[in-house]
């Protein structure tokens, strides 16, 4: 039974730029997500070609944050109060991780 989905999205084939998106929902199996983005980053780099991949990700969000950051993603910035959620307006952190960072990993 699926437990969520990761997909690329918004490729960009002048600038290599490819954006990740992920949902991982219930039950949660210990390292399901980071073993799921591990082979789409391994096709985002290897097959496509990418030089960057990049994701965002809720502020209050940190478990996802530190599954990120254990995959060599760098956090790029803040959007402030950019999205919507339950009433109240969220942080949206960008992470992106380099085709160099990925290889060296």
């Amino acid at each position: 039974e699926p437990v969520g989905f990761v997909i690329l999205l918004n490729i960009e084939t002048q600038d290599r730029n490819v954006e990740l998106g992920r949902l991982i929902i219930g039950p949660r199996e210990r390292g399901i997500g980071q073993s799921a983005m591990r082979v789409i980053l391994r096709y985002a780099f290897e097959e496509l070609g990418a030089h960057r991949v990049w994701l965002d990700t809720l502020s209050h969000n940190v478990p996802a944050q530190h599954v990120y950051e254990k995959l060599g993603f760098t956090r790029e910035g803040v959007a402030r109060q950019a999205l919507l959620f339950d009433g109240k307006y969220h942080d949206l952190l960008l992470y992106g991780l380099l085709v160099n960072e990925w290889s060296s990993r």
